[in-house]
């Protein structure tokens, strides 16, 4: 059986063979929107959501790592990408991911945000650091840089780095006290305390790098 229709169609006929117990031509109708719609980052995602549903890791990834051949230039493509190797345990793939993407997309906000954070992840704070500083240098209208830098700085055990990032934020965003204060409160707890031996804060002032999951594409 052939499957025509526009792209929508299609999607709609191949889920309900899914539903109906037909994996095996709703896989065939996904492949042949990927086929017939090879510039449209969804074909591969529906293509890739399939895989996924069916327990197919290594046939998402093939899929994932197709949609950045066909669409290098879409944000998506390197995101969607970097986010799956990420969720199955390799950040340093996933900072591998958007490192090549950074060389055909150098200014896009998301992903250096999110090369940013997989650096920080990997225990890379110097590389961290110098992309947060390139967000704040293209876009210093967002503050979650500023904070990201901060912590970035604590991880290093530098805090008067991590106070002057705050300050630059505080600055640049006069109604961010409030949002500043779980950093502060850090920045102050990594300081040693008034009579302590010199270099003791230096392990308790060490932190483990924020965890927080990269933004979704």
């Amino acid at each position: 059986t052939d499957v025509a229709g526009d792209e929508d169609t299609i999607y709609a006929i191949a889920w309900r063979l899914e539903n109906a117990g037909r994996s095996d031509l709703c896989e065939y109708a996904l492949l042949k929107a990927v086929a017939a719609y090879p510039k449209n980052s969804r074909s591969y995602q529906e293509l890739a959501d399939f895989y996924n549903k069916n327990g197919k890791p290594e046939a998402v990834k093939e899929v994932l790592v197709r949609r950045t051949a066909g669409l290098p230039l879409v944000p998506e493509s390197w995101l969607g990408l970097a986010q799956f190797c990420y969720e199955n345990g390799s950040t340093y793939e996933a900072v591998q991911v958007l490192e090549k993407a950074v060389v055909i997309l150098p200014d896009n906000r998301e992903i250096l945000l999110n090369l940013a954070k997989y650096c920080g992840m990997s225990g890379k704070f110097t590389a961290a650091t110098g992309i947060y500083e390139k967000l704040i240098g293209l876009y210093p209208e967002e503050t979650e840089s500023y904070a990201e830098l901060a912590g970035c700085y604590l991880n290093m055990l530098e805090p008067e780095k991590a106070e002057g990032a705050l300050a630059l934020l505080k600055t640049m965003h006069t109604d961010k006290a409030e949002y500043c204060a779980p950093l502060t409160r850090r920045i102050k707890s990594s300081r040693p305390a008034t009579g302590s031996r010199p270099g003791a804060a230096s392990a308790a002032g060490r932190t483990e790098p924020k965890r927080s999951a990269p933004a979704k594409p």
